[in-house]
């Protein structure tokens, strides 16, 4: 019964050596997950100690969730189908789990080009509307590597808690992942705490120990319904970015960004964002209902803006001189104008050089 609410079409869970499962003692010795190329996770020596009465109350209760050892080789394969299934899935019990220990996590090399040894310690407490959660995370021959997270989301009680550090000396598991050149120590931090209508966080990070990007963020709730999100800050993280797309965030980039929403409408209180390679700015109004007087534009900082962009059989390369996009009245017929002075376009099977703007 589970291995079949478990499974998708093409995503399925096999459960070995089930012990009974209304004992409250459930175990199993292993699960092992497939996708259309096979076999990309296993779960061993699983043990579960839960409350099957609480499933009257619509709750999955556990003392304690453990498993000797999970072993991550691949990511799964992308599926529509799969996709499909999750996009229309609701929680459909509320879920506590007081303990979780996982005494092993290997994330295999596909991922992090060797295998990586982790071991997990954490709780939940989650509903469809609320999530209370705390992980910590070590790699098992480097304990100083290491992260811990402690997160609350509950807008019922007005509430948001964001904790989270990451820790690691060179040569580490997230440098490796990301392709951080020279593997450097990293340091990552994001908290913040308060009220929804008032809430204000920091993330910062480091690499080596000298810190390369600082953010403060706020979210503000009006008595009218608008939201207000706020990004402030910057720094020179172009090292923390896929390599394609390093070259446009070369020296020192600024953030400014204030944007109210109320589901229909989208009011750009501040859009500046510049680095070293270019300089966007937005600003004015977008609404589904009512007046729109949108208004954004890209420029290259010290010449054209060369935009890389990996794909199957090679890199699509732009040289952009300038971009702006505007859109102008009533939702229903609003106007939309776009424009881009390309110099030269380069895709995998040839060049094309264009002289004049390409409008839209």
């Amino acid at each position: 019964m589970i291995e079949k609410y478990a499974s998708t079409p093409d995503q399925i869970v096999r459960i070995n050596d089930p012990g009974a499962l209304l004992t409250g003692d459930f175990t199993a010795s292993s699960v092992t997950l497939f996708d259309s190329k096979g076999i990309y996770a296993e779960i061993r020596e699983v043990a579960i100690d839960w409350s099957p009465t609480a499933l009257f109350s619509k709750r999955f209760d556990a003392a304690k969730l453990s498993a000797g050892s999970v072993r991550l080789e691949r990511l799964p394969i992308p599926s529509q189908e799969t996709k499909e299934v999750r996009e229309t899935f609701a929680l459909p019990l509320e879920v506590k789990i007081d303990a979780i220990d996982l005494k092993e996590f290997v994330i295999g090399k596909d991922i992090a080009g060797a295998d990586q040894f982790l071991s997990a310690q954490g709780k939940l407490n989650a509903t469809n509307a609320s999530i209370a959660a705390a992980l910590a995370v070590a790699q098992r021959d480097r304990p100083d590597a290491k992260a811990i997270a402690d997160i609350v989301f509950n807008p019922a009680d007005n509430e948001l808690k964001l904790e989270t550090t990451i820790n690691e000396p060179k040569g580490g598991l997230l440098a490796k992942a990301m392709r951080l050149p020279g593997e450097p120590a990293v340091s990552i931090s994001v908290t913040g705490d308060g009220p929804l209508t008032k809430w204000t966080g920091t993330a910062t990070a480091a690499l080596d120990g000298n810190e390369v990007l600082k953010l403060g963020g706020e979210h503000t709730l009006a008595p009218d319904g608008f939201r207000t999100l706020s990004l402030k800050g910057g720094g020179t993280f172009s090292d923390l970015l896929p390599a394609a797309f390093r070259p446009l965030f070369e020296g020192t980039t600024d953030i400014d960004l204030s944007a109210a929403l109320d589901g229909t409408t989208m009011r750009i209180n501040r859009g500046n964002f510049s680095t070293g390679a270019l300089t966007f700015a937005a600003s004015g109004t977008y609404s589904t209902l009512g007046q729109n007087d949108l208004q954004a534009s890209l420029v290259g900082t010290n010449g054209p803006i060369d935009f890389r962009l990996p794909l199957a059989k090679g890199e699509a390369q732009l040289s952009i001189n300038n971009a702006s996009v505007s859109l102008i009245g009533e939702a229903q017929a609003a106007v939309l104008d776009i424009g881009a002075d390309i110099g030269k376009a380069t895709l995998p099977q040839g060049e094309n050089r264009r002289d004049q703007a390409a409008c839209l």
